[in-house]
């Protein structure tokens, strides 16, 4: 190893291999980021059109069954990957449309949910998965009615939640 061309090629591959794996690594981090914000951009909806096809999501500060069992079932036909939660003003879970014993966090962080009521479009904007310890997800949130008193948010592929308007 001791003739220039070999030098030559231990240097260049010293230098070329990590700057391969450090593209590698961001490429798959932007690609992620990206598709998080395609999907909840396309998706910003969502949550409001669940709303109005279903006002009923909350009666007497509790949260529907049928009407949670109704949604879940509709939106599931379309898109497996959405999951609807109810929460209250503090961030409580008061209903879904997972079963309630797939739940590991009975509480989420509400502000994500205000961020994007409050027009805080810089996607994406992440949300507490209430079905992992840890981690967050993408969502779409709407209110509900002010005669319900709630608001609805919901996740794709995680978090959703309904909670009390401020």
């Amino acid at each position: 190893m001791t003739t220039l061309h070999a030098r030559l090629v231990v240097a260049l591959l010293a230098l070329v291999v990590p700057l391969c794996v450090l593209f590698v690594i961001v490429i798959l981090t932007t690609s992620q980021s990206y598709y998080q914000e395609i999907t909840q951009k396309l998706n910003v909806e969502l949550a409001a059109r669940i709303v109005a096809d279903e006002p009923s999501l909350m009666m007497d500060d509790e949260a529907t069954e049928a009407a949670l069992d109704k949604i879940a079932s509709t939106v599931a036909m379309t898109n497996p990957g959405v999951e609807i939660y109810l929460v209250d003003y503090a961030g409580n879970i008061r209903g879904a449309s997972v079963a309630m014993d797939d739940i590991k966090r009975k509480k989420v962080d509400a502000e994500p949910i205000y961020e994007f009521l409050e027009g805080g479009m810089n996607f994406p904007i992440l949300g507490t998965d209430p079905r992992r310890e840890r981690g967050s997800k993408i969502f779409s949130v709407s209110r509900l009615e002010p005669r319900i008193g709630f608001g609805c948010s919901l996740t794709l592929r995680a978090v959703c939640g309904v909670y009390r308007g401020r």
